[in-house]
């Protein structure tokens, strides 16, 4: 989807046929948002479907005069579907769904999951793209369901500062990589969206784009001679992009592009911004040597592969691969470490911000450590990580990697194409933990890491039940894109 609105399709990356939820705190700040940004969309139909009238910056007209708001006061869910259904078949357009608070209240939520969930398949069918509003923590049983169930997420705040109020937004899924949980400021003046963007507040992104492309293609042509180092600006940057940032420092640019290879388009773009930016210098180095890519995998992998979990994994352990197993106590310490690392870059009025940075900071630093060491084993065992792996080993890999890697005994499922379901009742992660939501994010980066690396496909995995929460086992789903 492109808005026309450069600050925020630099930021996103909503395709059509996707769902995205809303999530703020007065069951307006999205409401606002949208309005403002969409309305300067032409060549797709745009429909507010809602309870009563309240669309701001949309035209208003009769519903038989191809209105661009649906009122559904006292409809019943069937007829909701079918007139947002009738207007589906029409072609691309967006939805913004206002009125689920009046669905939970009135059809409770397990009924009102199951409609979005019919609808998902006709929304991807018909190339729409939809937004559900929803106030955060009102609905909270549903709105975690949910949350699982959409594409993406955009969760709007109103925080505080020293002398006044932030409204901010963090996109989660459906944007690019390396905005993945970051918060953004944004304000609304004049009918007018801003985004705080690289340090201003903007519509726009201030770059030249032919410079970026021209400087885009020579790291490209000459990443195997490229060596990545500290520029003579210091960054100031989205707690994601300086994570990413901080993995590519003092590596060889086909290096990271090869470890990043789901995001290598995106990071490319970022390095030749940094340099631009005066955030990165190049070292150019004696070019290495790229060997043609080993696509046949050799005996002792191929057996590793066709045998029981349990004896592959003894014989990965024989290959003198033990050491990679992860002591849970030595990973609670060290967790407990980063704790108070992390909490004093992160000032204690925004304490919600930290702890969730401190989630995906660990995640995202897991995911990276578990591409790094998987590209090792790979090689330890004469293989080629650049190797695209069969999906259907997807069990078989992600069981091994986790019972060798800690020591667990993991039931990996197959629900659909492209879906897997990973059990974990031994979980070392949350050992001694109690949490009202899941804290098993190592595990979750790790999974992820492990199956980039393997499958050469972009992951997603989510973390649904955990042991810390009460649940009787860890459980995580694994989606490949």
């Amino acid at each position: 989807m492109v808005t026309g609105h450069g600050v925020f399709d630099e930021i996103m990356d909503i395709t059509f046929g996707s769902t995205i939820l809303s999530l703020d705190e007065t069951f307006s700040e999205g409401r606002d948002f949208l309005s403002v940004l969409l309305q300067g969309i032409s060549d797709i139909p745009v429909y507010e479907v809602a309870k009563k009238p309240v669309l701001r910056n949309f035209q208003t007209l009769p519903l038989d005069e191809q209105q661009n708001e649906i009122i559904i006061e006292g409809m019943p869910p069937t007829s909701v579907g079918e007139a947002v259904e009738k207007k589906r078949q029409e072609g691309k357009a967006i939805f913004i769904h206002t009125y689920l608070p009046d669905l939970l209240i009135r059809y409770g939520g397990d009924n009102v999951l199951k409609i979005i969930e019919r609808w998902k398949s006709s929304i991807q069918e018909h190339n729409t793209i939809e937004f559900f509003l929803l106030p955060r923590k009102v609905f909270a049983e549903a709105e975690g369901k949910i949350f699982s169930l959409v594409d993406g997420v955009i969760d709007f705040k109103i925080v505080s500062s020293a002398d006044s109020y932030l409204h901010v937004f963090t996109p989660m899924r459906s944007c690019k990589t390396e905005f993945n949980m970051s918060r953004f400021e944004y304000s609304i003046e004049e009918n007018k969206l801003l985004i705080k963007f690289r340090g201003r507040f903007s519509d726009h992104v201030s770059t030249n784009k032919e410079e970026i492309q021209a400087l885009m293609k020579f790291i490209s042509e000459n990443s195997q001679s490229l060596y990545v180092k500290q520029g003579h600006i210091q960054p100031n940057l989205p707690v994601q992009e300086r994570l990413l940032l901080s993995q590519v420092l003092d590596h060889r640019v086909s290096d990271s592009l090869t470890l990043l290879f789901d995001r290598s388009e995106s990071l490319l773009k970022k390095l030749a911004e940094w340099n631009s930016d005066g955030f990165i210098e190049f070292l150019k180095m004696e070019a290495k040597k790229e060997e043609p890519i080993k696509t046949k995998l050799g005996l002792k992998s191929r057996i590793a592969l066709t045998i029981p979990s349990w004896m592959s994994t003894r014989l990965i352990m024989w290959g003198g691969l033990s050491s990679y197993r992860v002591p849970a106590q030595a990973y609670l310490m060290r967790r407990k470490g980063d704790e108070a690392f992390y909490s004093a870059f992160f000032p204690p009025s925004d304490k919600g911000h930290q702890e969730v940075t401190l989630e995906r900071i660990e995640e995202f630093l897991q995911d990276i450590a578990t591409r790094r060491v998987t590209e090792d084993v790979i090689r330890r065992l004469g293989e080629d990580p650049r190797n695209l792996l069969d999906i259907k080993y997807v069990p078989k890999i992600i069981g091994l990697m986790l019972s060798s890697g800690y020591g667990v005994k993991p039931r990996v499922s197959k629900v659909n194409a492209d879906l897997y379901q990973i059990d974990v009742s031994d979980c070392p992660i949350c050992y001694e933990s109690r949490s009202d939501k899941p804290v098993c994010q190592s595990l979750t980066g790790a999974i992820t890491g492990n199956a980039s690396v393997c499958f050469k496909r972009k992951v997603n995995t989510e973390e649904t039940n955990c042991i810390a929460k009460g649940d009787d086992r860890c459980t995580f789903l694994l989606r490949l894109q």
